[in-house]
């Protein structure tokens, strides 16, 4: 049944971003081809997912949820372009094919992810987005992205990270760094932005959206520590530490979502539990 259902969300995400982005009023065809060669068929979608299911269970309208997982997954599409890039993490596959810069031109990457940015925030003050959102709705869908990913949130994460990678990154906390500060600013805040959003969607309680919320950052931060443990050479002290955080934060997770009718068939509760099965592997 969730399977079913993730296919039929994820359907409809790409059929939107596409038509955002093919009704756009841009000029250049190389510009709209490179947005696309990373925004489609994309990847996991698992932020803008969060967001259509946190609408649902908020008993909202998934139509009107639409508009904000799209602008979820823009932004998240334009933060990975960026940090790709040489003067970044110069990585050169992304989503099992070339980074963008390699294969538009670094000078078309920058521009991709600038466009998507803007189109994120665009896509929110549609007329279509209003008209079945309203004003009210729209403005705090847009106080929320912004601040996820602006210069207190994503993006702060993103420069403390490349100061922290100065320091021996074997260790959880050195001359300052906090992994647990960087993890939820560059990853946590937009997982927060995307299940909020679905709750704001739905016009959902302030109880129900702020346990949205902290949901939301509890599973980015466990994703980043998850990697952490798949990717790095960690000491041994570190694995141990990281494993106690990880097991902590899945169980946070699981306790947030009890506020929520009918959870048990929920995306939320099907990426708690493979969280929990990946990190059960260490």
């Amino acid at each position: 049944m969730i399977n079913s259902q993730i296919n039929e969300y994820i359907k409809l995400i790409r059929d939107r971003l596409n038509y955002y982005v093919k009704n756009c009023g841009a000029s250049s065809k190389k510009l709209i081809e490179s947005v696309l060669y990373s925004l489609l068929p994309g990847g996991k979608f698992l932020r803008s997912l969060l967001t259509l299911d946190f609408c649902n269970l908020c008993n909202g309208n998934i139509d009107a949820a639409l508009p904000f997982a799209c602008s979820i997954e823009m932004i998240h599409t334009y933060s990975l372009i960026h940090d790709d890039l040489p003067c970044m993490d110069n990585d050169p596959i992304r989503r099992g094919k070339p980074s963008n810069h390699l294969a538009n031109g670094e000078d078309f990457a920058v521009l991709s992810g600038d466009a998507l940015f803007s189109l994120a925030i665009e896509t929110l003050t549609l007329d279509t987005t209003v008209d079945i959102l309203g004003t009210k709705k729209s403005i705090n869908a847009i106080k929320t992205l912004v601040s996820c990913c602006g210069i207190s949130g994503m993006v702060d994460g993103q420069a403390l990270e490349i100061e922290f990678k100065n320091v021996n990154s074997s260790v959880l906390f050195k001359d300052g760094f906090n992994l647990n500060e960087i993890y939820l600013k560059k990853t946590g805040k937009l997982f927060a932005a995307a299940c909020e959003l679905g709750c704001i969607a739905a016009g959902a309680s302030k109880e129900k959206t702020n346990s949205s919320k902290i949901f939301g950052e509890t599973i980015g931060i466990a994703y980043q520590i998850l990697d952490d443990l798949e990717d790095k050479e960690l000491s041994k002290e570190s694995v141990e530490i990281s494993k106690g955080i990880l097991d902590k934060l899945i169980k946070k997770a699981i306790d947030l979502l009890k506020i929520f009718d009918a959870v048990e068939n929920s995306y939320a509760v099907y990426l708690t539990n493979e969280l929990k099965i990946k990190a059960s592997r260490f």
